[in-house]
């Protein structure tokens, strides 16, 4: 688990913007895409980051959507 203090000072590697934490990524809603998090390590290495097509979006932007 990645403390939160971590979590607030993480940016996206290609826009600097602001990113989303789950339990198993960090997601970036401007760049749309996600970045794993593998052993505990979060992969911000933006050849490794899965694309997210509009659909994955609205449902991350939705309230109940589980993190």
């Amino acid at each position: 688990m990645i403390p939160e203090e971590i979590k607030n000072i993480l940016a996206c590697p290609l826009c600097k913007g602001d990113l989303i934490g789950t339990e198993s990524s960090f997601i970036c809603l401007k760049c749309k895409l996600l970045y794993p998090i593998k052993e505990e390590i979060p992969i911000f290495l933006i050849e490794e980051a899965q694309k997210l097509s509009d659909e994955d979006i609205q449902k991350i932007k939705d309230p109940n959507y589980e993190r």
